[in-house]
């Protein structure tokens, strides 16, 4: 059986895995550390396989988008969200309905970014922020489907693919609620060990929580900020830090992000969450404070109602899908592979982490932040920045 005949065709998203009755793949990473199917000998080339990989995601509902600026009431969940703090208050919302949320965590020791399910609030506070890291989806998708067998409520956050590998592996169900991200590009988890396991190594201790948009110095400036087990901090801005600098050069994206298909106004999902970049363009009644503002696209009746449950935690102003565009790539086109991703991955395989770190990453953070600054978010973070400090000046 063979799923792809490029690797920029797969998402990474283990549909295939989770709907194999055979057990006859499993999802294994390549050089650059991004996960594939591997199909054993205990195929019997029943097609189930290739039927999700290929099956089109239809829904029910049409496509009637209402695009919302967002933020929780909460200052102090806002503070340790990536944005607004929408995506808690949804999962609650669930957790209090008996359901379960499946998102991404973080594993200590492992490093590992994995999609896990749970209803403990524990849990779910581990869900809660960006992970810059392609998560592994294990076998989450058979675990919602037998939730869902017991009529069981179940929300879902991912990326796009990921929404749609849950909608190929498990069907759309009326206690499915789906949210994905506007994201940017998947980063390789094999980048993220090396780099986290060189800042083990330089700070002497091991990793035990990392915040990938960390707002110590506010939403519009924010950075990586790594607590380790001694007791030590490490924190630099989108500038300094060598993964995020990496990752805003789009060096090490899983190759399906430079096509993906995902990356438009339509919505695979129920509900979209970003963050609201441009937002000063709107002249909307919430205020940019710098600490964080929340995109909302609402996709379908399920998006409005699981929205609805959670009106009276948030403000909330409705704005114009064409305000929000803008800022936003991930709703225009894909990211543009960089003429330097062979290089940059043919030197890793070669000579390993410390030379891309001081080739690519390391010596480049002053070219990475102008490239940054010249792009639409970029003049529109700064912009909105200096508004902000007249206004407090």
């Amino acid at each position: 059986m063979i799923l792809y005949n490029d690797k920029s065709d797969c998402y990474g998203c283990s549909a295939c895995q989770n709907s194999c009755p055979k057990q006859a793949i499993s999802m294994k990473p390549d050089a650059e550390g991004f996960l594939y199917p591997s199909i054993n000998e205990n195929c019997v080339e029943c097609g189930m396989c290739m039927n999700v990989c290929q099956k089109d995601i239809i829904s029910d509902e049409p496509f009637l988008p209402r695009t919302y600026a967002c933020i929780n009431r909460d200052k102090h969940i806002r503070r340790k969200s990536s944005s607004g703090g929408v995506f808690i208050l949804l999962a609650e919302a669930v957790l209090q309905r008996g359901g379960v949320v499946c998102g991404a965590v973080l594993e200590p020791g492992t490093l590992t970014v994995r999609h896990m399910v749970s209803n403990r609030r524990s849990d779910i506070e581990k869900m809660m922020g960006s992970k810059y890291v392609q998560s592994d989806m294990g076998d989450c998708y058979a675990v919602i489907q037998e939730y869902l067998r017991q009529d069981i409520p179940v929300l879902f956050s991912g990326t796009p693919c990921q929404v749609a590998g849950c909608y190929r592996a498990v069907g759309h169900h009326a206690r499915l609620i789906t949210c994905d991200v506007l994201c940017h590009g998947a980063p390789s988890p094999v980048i993220w060990k090396d780099y986290a396991r060189d800042l083990e190594a330089e700070f002497g201790g091991e990793i035990v929580s990392a915040s990938f948009r960390s707002k110590r110095r506010g939403w519009h400036e924010f950075g990586m900020e790594i607590e380790f087990n001694n007791g030590k901090r490490y924190y630099k801005t989108l500038d300094q830090d060598a993964f995020l600098c990496g990752f805003l050069r789009d060096l090490y994206l899983r190759p399906s992000c430079y096509t993906c298909e995902y990356s438009r106004v339509e919505r695979i999902s129920d509900i979209t969450i970003g963050d609201f970049w441009g937002y000063d363009n709107c002249a909307a009644g919430i205020k940019d404070d710098d600490k964080g503002l929340s995109a909302i696209v609402v996709s379908t009746a399920k998006g409005m109602a699981a929205l609805n449950s959670v009106a009276l935690l948030v403000q909330l102003q409705q704005i114009d899908m064409e305000s929000l565009v803008p800022g936003n790539g991930p709703l225009r086109k894909p990211v543009k592979c960089p003429s330097a991703r062979n290089a940059f991955w043919d030197d890793y395989k070669a000579k390993g982490y410390c030379c891309i770190k001081q080739k690519y990453l390391m010596g480049t953070q002053f070219k990475g932040l102008e490239k940054f600054k010249r792009s639409i978010i970029g003049r529109m973070i700064i912009k909105t920045r200096n508004t902000i400090r007249g206004a407090i000046s």
